[in-house]
This record gives structure tokens, sequence and C-alpha cells, in this order.
């Protein structure tokens, strides 16, 4: 019995040894584990889409990394409370007196950010600033920033900085944690692609590959490519077993020119003498080319609840609030009879596209059936919002509540315009609406088509237009159609379905079925048995009935 006692003994003070303990930490929920407390410069503001406070969503990011809430900012270079100034949240100094592997973490997520705006970190050991780190400018997902305490230190304390201008722009801060006991090992991992992952690419075959390090610091490049030494080391990688290339940020690495099929990436960790740490990750993906070729018909045959996204032919523009895919489909009296399902969304959020083979002179036409099922969140009554583009951004159709967001009616807009577009009528809630929208390349014209009658479907040549407006564009190449979310003030709750997109009218008008009847006295049907592909009726006394 005494060593069995022994043995628990000693297996408890290992396991307490080595456990993590919260020394701190704030998640912005309001609750009894948001123990660090904060300071906010300016105070909180919520005014008019410009943001510097807690929040659940904001832009394109979607909800916090963790729990319900986290810090947002948008466009806070504002005259709501904001200004052309730094914005900060200071956390006051924690003792760490007699603790060991301590390790300070956050998590932030980036936008949109251009030169001119920053994220950024100032840290503080025993009150002396390790100096301001500046943070990467598009994330697009939640990362994690860390930060080594050397042991000894006797109080830890940190600012996060903000200065940021434009509607367009989204940060955010979320899960501060100050941990002793921690692993403070630097690491590597790549988050995007995952192993095995099928990627879906356009025209330029291009996409990011989104990696993580922690507990590592990144020399800076140089000038020549090389380390300037300034930190722990750097990041090399390669393609394919390719070349090694030196990289001084964690910015995504945006590959090109990959052609379909397999293909590997490797990345490792190195010193400033560019020998391996042993510190890696690789993954193997597969390269899917999206690219279409004219007409394409898209039915949205995908299964219920499913994001579009994440379909063969769609890829995201940027991150959010998915399109998702909805069971059945909306017809139109004298178009072919739908099949599949159909995607619906509203508000904010992602903007699926699909590609196809460029198109350089003559027209292009997009034809769908659409529902707007509810606009009362809808807070632009001036030109509401546009939902569905040709090109690239070359033609748009917009829709507006008419009179007021509680109506049940709304008007149809269209144009190359990013506001103000031109409205051609009323419809109403409900109705399924059947759109044909083109772009002529050699005019630069946008002409639309508002529920064209049976006999206009059946023609092979387009009918006279619902409205025609020269584009200030000058586009030289459409090759692309994608879905807007916009904001919950402009894009209201939406049904679509039945895409088609060609190069003439008659691409994206397939008309049901329709028969002449034929009253005849005498005919003949030769060959009479058949085993082939085709018979010939012929008659000599016969009349025509057309209905």
């Amino acid at each position: 019995m005494k060593k069995i006692y022994f043995f628990t003994i000693m297996l408890l003070l290992t396991v307490s040894l080595n456990a993590q303990t919260t020394l701190a930490a704030q998640g912005f929920e309001d609750s009894a584990a948001d123990t660090w407390s904060y300071t906010a410069t300016p105070d909180t503001y919520d005014v008019s889409s410009d943001l510097w406070g807690i929040t659940t969503t904001v832009g394109t990011i979607a909800g916090p990394d963790a729990g319900t809430n986290f810090w947002g900012l948008r466009d806070i270079e504002n005259s709501n409370g904001g200004g052309a100034f730094d914005h900060t949240l200071e956390f006051p100094n924690v003792s760490v007196v007699g603790e060991s592997n301590i390790l300070l973490t956050f998590k932030y997520y980036t936008d949109g950010y251009d030169s001119a705006d920053e994220l950024s970190v100032e840290y503080f050991f025993d009150d002396v600033s390790q100096g301001i780190v500046s943070l990467e400018k598009d994330t697009e997902t939640w990362t994690t920033s860390a930060k080594v305490v050397p042991d000894g230190t006797a109080n830890v304390r940190f600012t996060l900085i903000g200065l940021q201008n434009g509607g367009s722009d989204y940060a955010g801060f979320d899960s501060i944690l100050l941990q002793s006991g921690a692993n403070t090992n630097p690491s590597l991992s790549i988050t995007s692609p995952t192993e095995g992952q099928i990627v879906n690419v356009g025209s330029d075959a291009s996409f990011d590959v989104t990696l993580e390090v922690i507990n590592f610091t990144l020399s800076n490049d140089d000038g020549s490519g090389a380390t300037d030494s300034s930190g722990d080391g750097f990041i090399q990688y390669s393609v394919d077993s390719g070349a090694l290339i030196n990289k001084f940020d964690l910015s995504a690495i945006t590959l090109t020119g990959l052609s379909t099929g397999p293909h590997s990436i490797s990345i490792s960790l190195v010193d400033n003498n560019a020998a391996s740490i042993s510190i890696d990750d690789a993954v193997n993906f597969t390269i899917n080319d999206i690219v279409q070729t004219l007409p394409l018909y898209e039915s949205f045959d995908y299964t219920a609840s499913e994001n579009l996204a994440d379909q063969p032919n769609w890829v995201n523009q940027n991150t959010g609030d998915e399109i998702i895919v909805g069971t059945g489909n909306l017809s139109y009296p004298g178009l072919a009879s739908s099949t599949g399902n159909h995607v619906m969304w509203d508000g904010e959020g992602n903007d699926p596209e699909i590609e196809f083979t460029p198109v350089t002179n003559g027209e292009v036409y997009a034809s769908f059936i659409f529902s707007v099922t509810d606009q009362s969140a809808i807070t632009d009554l001036n030109d509401g919002g546009y939902f569905a583009v040709l090109g690239e951004f070359d033609a748009r159709l917009w829709v507006r509540p008419n009179p007021d967001a509680a109506s049940t009616t709304f008007d149809i807009g269209a144009g190359a315009v990013p506001s103000n577009p031109t409205f051609v009528g009323t419809y109403n809630i409900g109705d399924n609406i059947l759109i044909v929208l083109s772009y002529n390349i050699d005019t630069n014209k946008v002409s639309l088509w508002v529920n064209p009658s049976v006999a206009e479907l059946e023609s092979d040549i387009a009918p006279s237009f619902t409205l025609n407006e020269v584009s200030t564009d000058n586009a030289t190449s459409i090759s692309k159609f994608f879905l807007r979310q916009d904001t919950t003030g402009e894009t209201p709750s939406i049904l679509f379905d039945e895409l088609r997109i060609g190069t003439s009218w008659a691409d994206v008008t397939p008309n049901t079925l329709s028969t002449d009847v034929y009253n005849s006295f005498t005919f003949s049907i030769y060959p009479n048995p058949t085993n082939t592909d085709s018979v010939t009726i012929s008659s000599v006394n016969f009349k025509t009935n057309t209905e």
C-alpha cells in the first residue's frame, strides 16, 4: 500500500507542476471569467455603422472567436466619437511574481486594412515597452498573436491599438489570455488548405495558403530577400518540392498558375542562418479548375442547408455569412421547367462567384429567377442595394423598398453605377421575377428585361428592353457572375434560382415546348417500321391550327 500511495502522490504532483494557470483573461462577455479589466480610449460608440466597442458581428466578421461577443472596429476615423487618431485598449499590470513559462495570447481578425490602416500591440514588462508590433492587415480569419514573458518578470501589461478609415474595412479582438505553466515553445501550422482538400480556383488559378506561427518572432527582410536578424528567424516554404522561398511575415502565401491536379506545400521555421529548428508543417491538396464554358446553366442541385461556396463551381470573394442552399426551386411561366434547388440569403456576408471563359466582344447575357421575401430590415430607401452582378461590377441588379421597408412592394433597377441606378418598375414581395441582364462589350451598354412574355421567351432574338443605358466602365472582358450580400440595411431576404449565362438571348431563355396542332386527312410516314433515329411525315392535304 505504501508504494501505491507514493506513486499516486508523485503523479498528482507531476500533473500539478505541468498544469496551466490562468492569471488574467478577457473575452468581452461581461462574465466572471473576464478578470483582466481594460480602459478604452476613446469611449465606445456604435453610430451609423461606425463601431468601437463590444459586438457580436461587424462587416464580414460573422462572430467571435469564442463565446458570444468580441471587440469590433469599423471606420473608426469618423465624427461619431472617433477620429484620425489611435484607438486603444489598455490592459493594466498583472503580477506574475513567482510564475514561470508565462504566455500572453489574444485573437485578432482583420479584413481589408490598407497601407494607411494599422492594427498593432505594445507589450510592457515591468513597465518597460517591448516596442510596438504591427499585426497582419488582412487575416480574414481569427488569428493568434502570442508573446512569451521572460521568467523573473514581476508585472505584465499591454495595449491594443487601432487606426483605420473606411466603412468596408473591419477588425476585431477576442480571447485575451495570460497564463503561466504554458507551452512557450515555437509552433507552426498551416491553417488552409487542409490535408487532402480540393481547392477550387478561377481563371488565374490562384489561392491563398494561410498559416499560424506562435512564440516565434519573425525577422525582417533586409531588402535583398535575406534576414536582418532582428528576430528569432524566418519562414521558408516550397511548392511541390521546388525551390525554397524566404518569407518574413504572416500574410497569406498566394499561389498562382498551378495546374489542375494534386500538389503539396511544405513550410518550416528556420533560424537567422537558415538552419532548420525542426518546426514545420506540410499539406497535400488538389487543384480544381472551376472556369466554366458558355452557355452555362446552374440549377443549384445541391444538398439543402449546405453553403453555396462549398459547391464545386463556386468560390467566395470574402468572408462572413454564407449563401445557403434551400429546398425546392422557383419557376416562371414559359421558361423551361426548373430543376434542383435554390439559394437564399439576406444582409451582409460572403459574395460567391462563378467564373466562365472570358468573353471579349459582343454581348453577354445572364438570366435568373428571384423573389424578395422580406425587406423589413432595409434602411437605405434611396437606392437600396444590388444583389446580382455580371462581370467586375459591370452590370448590377438593384432592389429598393417602395415606398418604405414596411411595404409589400419594391422597385427594380440596373446599371453599372455604384449608387443611384435607374429604376424601372415596382413589383410585389413574394412574386417570382424573371430577369435578363446583359452587357455589350462593343457598345458598353447595360440592358435589362423584367418578366419577359412567353412569346418573347420563344424568340431567338432579344425583344425590346425594359432598360438600356451606356456604362462608363468600358469593360473589355466579362468572365464572372457573383451574388452580393452588401449590408443589413441594403440587402433584403432573397430567394434565387435558375441562373443561365450565355452570349445570346436564346442561350438564357429556353422556353417550354410548344407544338402546332396539325389536322390532316392524308399523311404518310416512312420508313415504317423504322430502326433509325428519325422518320419523315408528309401530307398533301392538311390544314394547320396554331394554338
